[in-house]
């Protein structure tokens, strides 16, 4: 995949500059509903994508079990004909480092402090093992991993090789996903399929509270 020219840089930063102010005015006009939607970076996210997709074809906050029988959390779904995207949102300030192959990439913050964090491919990847076993009706699925990183990071000596994996700024979003739709061949999924997975995943989406309880308990023990 080509990466972003200077012309496509340019339209970057103004998509950058108007999704902002599309932002404020969704937190102006319905507070409420903007803060349950999460952080800005992921309301960031989930607007590009309902620029791109149906909006019923957009899922945010997907619960689902692993073959372990321990739940996962995936930030943000997307599906079309041309197969299942699967973000991970990081909301990362600083300089980022890591590769596809490092356990954990590290963050570098102006005040000389130091934090390392779970590789965000490794994280995805497990995504998508989970949402492959249980959507295992389709195994022609493509399936999609991007990393979106926050715009006041900035990514230093990121490799990358996993296949359709992508590691990228939020404004660059918008650009990343035209040429993987363009790029991606056409009906991998039938309308009548893309229809039985949307359903499947809107009934994943957003659970109660007893079952992210659960899902934090399991994510404290994890880390003992």
């Amino acid at each position: 995949m080509k990466k972003p020219g200077f012309f496509d840089r340019i339209r970057i930063e103004c998509d950058s500059f108007f999704d902002g102010i599309i932002d404020v005015v969704d937190h102006l006009v319905d507070p409420d509903e903007f803060n349950d939607k999460g952080s800005s970076g992921e309301q960031y996210t989930y607007n590009v994508l309902c620029q791109l997709f149906p909006k019923n074809r957009v899922f945010r906050n997907v619960y689902i079990s692993k073959s372990n029988g321990r739940l996962t959390e995936i930030d943000l779904i997307a599906i079309s004909e041309k197969g299942v995207f699967v973000f991970e949102s990081k909301n990362y300030s600083g300089w980022i480092f890591g590769n596809s192959t490092n356990r954990y990439w590290t963050q570098f913050l102006p005040n000389s402090m130091k934090n390392r964090f779970y590789s965000p491919i490794l994280q995805n990847i497990g995504h998508v093992k989970a949402l492959r076993e249980k959507l295992d009706a389709f195994p022609q699925a493509n399936y999609h991993s991007l990393i979106v990183f926050s715009k006041h990071c900035e990514l230093k000596k990121i490799t990358n090789t996993k296949p359709d994996t992508y590691v990228l700024k939020r404004p660059e979003l918008r650009f990343y996903l035209k040429q993987i739709m363009k790029n991606a061949p056409r009906g991998v999924l039938a309308p009548e399929e893309v229809e039985r997975i949307a359903a499947w995943l809107k009934a994943c989406e957003r659970p109660d509270k007893k079952l992210k309880d659960r899902h934090l308990a399991e994510l404290k023990a994890g880390n003992k």
